[in-house]
């Protein structure tokens, strides 16, 4: 599960109980900075696309398209970059999880991703290249 940062909650939100929930299912939370998509990927063969917000939805008239099929599942796993961003470091100064955090703008010598500690602001570089490139390098 892929949700905002603690800093873009709104106040009396219950998003933290129920990202606690997810939790204990088992499911990976990774916080993101400035994290808008609303995509759903269930046991590998299920999307679900659309503009609700699943972990705040009440009322209104969002939708949610649901598509099926495990190589179109697979394609957006590997477009999100989920199993690598699954792996959500923790801070070594502080012990708590980093958000991931996506440079906007500019191009950085940081790359387009790189993760940080909303405790202590340490920052966690990411490669950016990709496995094909890294392997390379390793040669």
């Amino acid at each position: 599960v892929f949700t905002r940062d603690d800093d873009a909650i709104r106040s009396g939100d219950d998003k933290q109980e129920r990202l606690a929930e997810l939790r204990r299912t088992g499911a990976t939370v990774v916080q993101a900075e400035v994290e808008h998509r609303k995509i759903i990927v269930l046991d590998e063969t299920r999307v679900l696309l659309g503009s609700m917000n699943p972990l705040s939805h009440t009322s209104g008239r969002e939708i949610m398209v649901e598509f099926h099929g495990r190589q179109f599942a697979m394609h957006v796993l590997k477009t999100l970059r989920a199993r690598e961003f699954a792996a959500v470091p923790r801070c070594p100064a502080c012990g708590r999880d980093y958000t991931l955090c996506r440079n906007q703008g500019k191009k950085s010598s940081r790359g387009p991703w790189y993760w940080q500690c909303k405790g202590c602001f340490a920052v966690h570089e990411i490669d950016s290249r990709s496995p094909a490139e890294r392997s390379r390098t390793r040669r």
